[in-house]
């Protein structure tokens, strides 16, 4: 084959290769770089089109050979370290930037840059070019929105998340809280343990809202306030969400201070105000629950044998009830201040002597009831023992003008009684006749008595 058949050949060829470069609708070009000058070597049609300028434009160097008449000044900097990186390291650069149209306009454009050697000892690239300006756009636009409702839910209060029910993935968008240190969590419902954010009760608790009210039911739904793992330790949430196309979109409302609030106005309900022990309404219905309680497990029936259902044994509960010795004399002597004194010292030895877990209440007046939970008949009597004993070492004579004393009746659950009314008649029958006695002692019930 001859030189100029080859010539035709190879030219036919090249021809078709920049015919069908033509019909790509992304740019193609290869760029010679000389410092902070460039060179277009060859193009295809979709190249010029991204800054509107024509092949003719571009082959006036003056114009086309200086970057900084095209690149946008924010990310000439940029691009520039990038490139001179890409030229060291000969692996694919990806890069993400702005250039001008020649009507004014800024068009972003995704660049993957292949170094393909030197000429005359200029570093020489084909780079392949995508207009992604309405793809920006888009994302700007989720990012505003994003930074928007974060802004909201700061201002509110609130933190933003995602769940992505397939993936079981948890998505927390509030970035710029303090609460959270995690913005992703992988399987939040398969492996709980390995985050540590809820409680038990609040992974049922959540699962029933996602998989449950929101999914079945197609709506939003809020949840009851659960307790959450922040960077300050639990707080309390509720967790308000919908679903969109199989994630679930919500948000988390702080709403511990009310939570707690709430809990110490109930707490504040239930106590006597001047010793903080259960008040009389309170004592009555937890000490009613706990006798309900023990009934419905069989404790009952158990305690009749010494064993319950199950063949373990059983322990009794006992109900003590406590009133002080010649108050009234003491109180009008030494006036009103001096007997509020005598009361939260009685309220202080109870709290000592008794376990954390029994119940301890005034009933009003100098009159105290305290229900020792699980126990027999003879450690009941070692505790209220101690309580006596505890007392006499704190305070007798108190402040050097009276003795306090207790007279104390005490009934068992449940061979004296099943309810709180049945068991304080019995003790306080009991406490009747540890006065007729000589006061100062402690009387258990019995039938005979």
């Amino acid at each position: 084959m001859s030189i100029e058949m080859l010539s035709s050949f190879y030219e036919g060829k090249m021809n078709d290769l920049e015919s069908i470069l033509n019909m790509l609708d992304c740019g193609v070009v290869k760029i010679v770089f000389n410092g902070d000058q460039r060179t277009v070597e060859w193009a295809n049609d979709a190249f010029y089109s991204l800054t509107g300028s024509t092949r003719k434009e571009y082959e006036d160097q003056s114009k086309s050979g200086n970057p900084r008449n095209v690149l946008h000044p924010d990310d000439f900097e940029r691009v520039f370290a990038a490139f001179n990186k890409h030229i060291q390291s000969k692996e694919q650069l990806n890069i993400q930037y702005r250039v001008f149209h020649k009507n004014g306009s800024v068009v972003w454009l995704d660049v993957i840059s292949n170094f393909i050697g030197y000429k005359d000892d200029k570093p020489c690239f084909i780079n392949i070019m995508r207009n992604i300006t309405e793809l920006r756009k888009i994302q700007e636009l989720r990012e505003y929105e994003l930074k928007r409702y974060q802004l909201i839910c700061e201002l509110s209060n609130d933190l933003l998340f995602e769940y992505d029910i397939e993936k079981d993935q948890m998505t927390n968008y509030s970035t710029t809280s303090s609460n959270f240190n995690m913005t992703s969590i992988d399987g939040f419902f398969s492996r709980p343990d390995a985050h540590g954010l809820l409680t038990e009760d609040g992974i049922t608790a959540l699962h029933q809202l996602f998989f449950k009210d929101v999914i079945e039911n197609r709506h939003c739904k809020r949840s009851q306030p659960i307790q959450i793992m922040t960077e300050q330790g639990y707080k309390w949430f509720t967790v308000t969400c919908g679903i969109a196309n199989r994630v679930i979109i919500g948000k988390l409302s702080d709403v511990d201070e009310d939570v707690k609030l709430v809990c110490d106005l109930r707490q504040s309900a239930q106590r006597d105000e001047l010793t903080g022990l259960l008040n009389k309404a309170a004592m009555l219905k937890k000490a009613t629950q706990l006798f309900k309680h023990s009934l419905e497990n069989g404790q009952a029936q158990g305690l009749r044998t010494g064993t319950n259902r199950d063949g373990k044994a059983f322990k009794s509960h006992a109900m003590v009830v406590l009133d002080l010795d010649e108050f009234k004399r003491a109180n009008d002597t030494f006036g009103h201040s001096f007997g509020d004194e005598i009361i939260q010292t009685v309220a202080e030895c109870i709290k000592e002597s008794f376990r954390l877990d029994d119940l301890k209440g005034r009933f009003g007046g100098d009159e105290f009831i305290v229900i020792i939970k699980n126990v027999d008949g003879p450690t009941a009597q070692a505790l209220v023992e101690r309580y006596r004993q505890n007392l006499a070492v704190k305070c007798q004579p108190y402040g050097g003008r009276y003795a306090i004393t207790n007279s104390i009746g005490v009934s068992l659950f449940p061979q004296h009684g099943k309810t709180v009314d049945e068991l304080f008649k019995k003790a306080d029958y009991a406490l009747y006749q540890a006065k007729r006695q000589g006061k100062n002692q402690t009387v258990f019930f019995t039938e005979d008595a």
